[in-house]
C-alpha cells in the first residue's frame, strides 16, 4: 500500500509569504489533511487560527479561519 504526500500552499495575507499544509493520500483516495501553518514571519506575528463551529461534511473536521490577533494594551 502506497501513500502520496504533498504540500498545499496559498499566499499569506500580506502576500510576501505562504500558508502551507501537508496532505497524505492512500491507495483508496482517502486524504488526511494536517493543520495549516503560517510560514510568513510577519503574518505569524499578526494572525492566528480560530476554530469555527462549521464542520466539513467530507472530512468531519471543523473549519479554521485566519484572524488578526487581538491587541491587548495594558495601561498602568
Amino acid at each position: 500500500m502506497g501513500r502520496d504526500v504533498w504540500i498545499e500552499s496559498e499566499p499569506c495575507p500580506c502576500g510576501e509569504g505562504a500558508i502551507t499544509r501537508m496532505v497524505e493520500e492512500n491507495d483508496w483516495m482517502k486524504r488526511e489533511y494536517y493543520p495549516k501553518v503560517i510560514e510568513c514571519p510577519k503574518c505569524k506575528e499578526e494572525y492566528e487560527w480560530k476554530s469555527t463551529k462549521q464542520i466539513d461534511r467530507k472530512t468531519g473536521q471543523t473549519y479554521t479561519k485566519l484572524v488578526l490577533k487581538s491587541t491587548k494594551s495594558s495601561e498602568e
